[in-house]
């Protein structure tokens, strides 16, 4: 979890910074309505930064699994990044809303604009000709993802719902991807933020493709072969026989507690005769791991180097 954290605070950490040393105005801005471009802008860069890492994520990459520890930890820090991007989209909108509110209400005035200007550069009129499709269509697809974030979030919702549903998140990816494109300042493309912005666009575009056309970890499927299936209508669990234990030089022992009995910590350790010196990797409830865990740690087991749960919950 160590390096889940450090992932996720360190890369809104390098942001901000790079962001900091893009838009130095921020430090004289006087009142709200100065400080909502500015802060528009920020908040819309952590927010798409955050899908970005969660797209890439998507993909399932070998890469960073091991430096994070393992599948479940990389799937926790999508998870993050996820709920990171849910806040700071909200943040973002609100920016962008407020001060609008505010002024409506008479609690602020309204600043005075001079005369607006048409620019020179064309790159620069053409993006600003696309401001209101990409404002428009940036704020439906907020509402959407808010709404397709939640869900996920949400435990008790059906896994096959979820599993159609979460998909989504993809095309309104594509969609903010061209939101950031249009809105964010053009100096800041000249400078290491626009640089890491736009590699991080770059790789979640390609990743939000890879997910619409159901290509993730198609290099990297492996063929197998069932021998046997057995149901056992007690627990309602399928049992398929295919990658045998022995081959694997795995020791295999197979529990049925109506028939063995419940596995403790105790069971373990008296089938496991050295097991101080071993390693424990658990899969399964997240209340039954800690039970065992603890269990452990009351024995002296040094838990914290030799005790490994995966992140992975059921819903």
């Amino acid at each position: 979890m160590t390096h889940v954290k450090r992932a996720f605070w360190g890369g809104l950490l390098l942001l901000s910074l790079l962001w900091t040393l893009a838009e130095t105005s921020v430090f004289r801005a006087n009142g709200l309505m100065a400080l909502r471009d500015p802060m528009i802008q920020y908040t819309g860069i952590l927010a798409i930064g955050c899908m970005s890492g969660a797209m890439i994520l998507a993909l399932r990459p070998r890469w960073p699994e091991r430096w994070l520890g393992g599948l479940d930890k990389m799937y926790r820090l999508h998870k993050w990044l996820g709920i990171g991007a849910l806040c700071l989209s909200v943040l973002h909108w609100g920016w962008s809303q407020g001060p609008k509110w505010a002024v409506g209400l008479g609690l602020i005035q309204r600043p005075v604009r001079g005369a607006r200007v048409e620019p020179d550069d064309p790159i620069q009129a053409f993006f600003l000709s696309l401001r209101g499709p990409a404002e428009g269509m940036g704020e439906w697809a907020f509402y959407i993802s808010v709404v397709l974030i939640a869900l996920a979030l949400i435990r008790f919702f059906p896994y096959r719902l979820f599993f159609k549903t979460h998909r989504i998140l993809a095309f309104t990816y594509l969609v903010l991807a061209f939101h950031t494109v249009v809105l964010m300042k053009l100096s800041y493309w000249a400078t290491p933020m626009g640089w890491v912005t736009g590699a991080l666009l770059l790789a979640g575009i390609w990743a939000a493709i890879i997910v619409l056309l159901r290509r993730v970890g198609a290099s990297r499927k492996v063929s197998g072969r069932i021998v046997a299936l057995e149901y056992y209508p007690g627990v309602r669990s399928l049992e398929t026989d295919t990658a045998d234990a022995r081959n694997a030089n795995i020791g295999l022992h197979l529990l049925i507690d109506a028939r063995d009995g419940r596995l403790t910590g105790q069971r373990i350790r008296d089938a496991v005769p050295n097991w101080r010196e071993a390693s424990i990797w658990f899969c399964g409830p997240a209340g039954f791991g800690e039970a065992i865990r603890k269990d452990f740690a009351a024995q002296g087991f040094p838990v914290a180097k030799h005790f490994h749960h995966e992140l992975f919950d059921m819903r």
